[in-house]
């Protein structure tokens, strides 16, 4: 029970964190997420910690500071493959509705986070290849999972990296697919 009140605050800190860095108070941001590590700690999850890496890399990237934004970036990235390790030695060992309870779900949704989040750093640092990769990676998710705002969103970061990389035509390709994307979600509110 105690296990289930700490993660529940450390996902409340970490929200709290997401709307001082929405308001542009990164300082207060850090603070709410320098609470929940040791409340993380605690529970032993790495999807929680792998959560606080990328919302301390985003309060990073929104305060300007690309290159701390993609070192925790990374070191999310090297939980999240960890983790998906993990889940795959466990979905071996379990049946296919077992796999899909609620931390899978989170799981899913921090790995799209975290992807753009990387892509959106490494076109920021200039590497728009490694942009362009990440963002390919978000998109599959976001397809897959069925969440057209999400998509829409990713299309838009694909565009601007691919006009980045000169590729106009593309990039427009892509942004007009972003619209249809969106005019095609019916006004869901699904990321």
């Amino acid at each position: 029970h105690q296990e289930k009140n700490l993660r529940g605050e450390v996902w409340t800190l970490s929200t709290l964190a997401s709307v001082y860095t929405e308001t542009g108070d990164f300082e207060k941001a850090n603070q709410q997420i320098q609470q929940a590590v040791p409340l993380a700690a605690q529970v032993g999850d790495r999807v929680l910690d792998e959560a606080l890496l990328l919302r301390l890399g985003i309060v990073a990237r929104e305060s300007g500071n690309n290159e701390l934004a993609l070192k925790f970036g990374l070191q999310a990235l090297v939980l999240d493959s960890a983790h998906d390790l993990e889940a795959t030695k466990l979905a071996l060992r379990r049946s296919f509705e077992q796999t899909l309870d609620a931390p899978q779900q989170i799981f899913a949704v921090t790995r799209q986070e975290l992807l753009l989040h990387l892509g959106i750093v490494y076109r920021a640092l200039e590497d728009y290849q490694k942009s362009a990769e990440f963002l390919e990676q978000a998109l599959t998710l976001a397809e897959v999972r069925r969440r057209p705002l999400f998509t829409a969103v990713i299309l838009g970061n694909i565009a601007g990296t691919r006009l980045k990389l000169g590729q106009a035509a593309e990039a427009r390709d892509l942004a007009t697919n972003a619209i249809r994307v969106v005019r095609a979600s019916g006004g869901s509110k699904h990321w």
